[in-house]
């Protein structure tokens, strides 16, 4: 089984003042001490992936928005019309299963998925 390690972040000089005092008010010692910096740190850094991951989430959406808002038809009252053939295909590939896209669509899957990993690895070890 693969494990995620997380990378150390340093800590600031106010992070650290706080941190001491949290623990010298609390009195934790050896491997309380330890577990508790283990999981400030493992904290800090799911924090940090998930942000990454939704600003890929975000980028990837806005990518495909824009794509919709060029392939579509803007009328004077505001309305967008997306073109019959493109809803079509749309709908095929939202009512498909992964396994039972075309090859050509799954590379398109497997693209955005590596973007996805790109990111994981970059805060795990694997």
């Amino acid at each position: 089984m693969k494990q995620c390690v997380t990378k150390p972040t340093p800590f600031t000089a106010s992070r650290k003042l706080k941190l001491v005092n949290v623990i010298s008010s609390n009195k934790l010692e050896g491997p309380a001490l330890k577990l508790y910096l283990e999981k400030a740190k493992a904290t800090k850094a799911k924090t940090a992936l998930r942000k990454q991951l939704a600003e890929y989430a975000h980028d990837a959406w806005s990518s495909w928005m824009r794509y919709l808002w060029e392939k579509s038809l803007h009328t004077e009252t505001g309305e967008v019309i997306i073109p019959v053939d493109s809803v079509k295909r749309w709908e095929r590939q939202m009512n498909t299963v992964y396994v039972d896209l075309p090859e050509e669509e799954q590379t398109s899957d497997l693209k955005e998925a590596d973007q996805m990993l790109k990111i994981i690895t970059q805060h795990c070890k694997l």
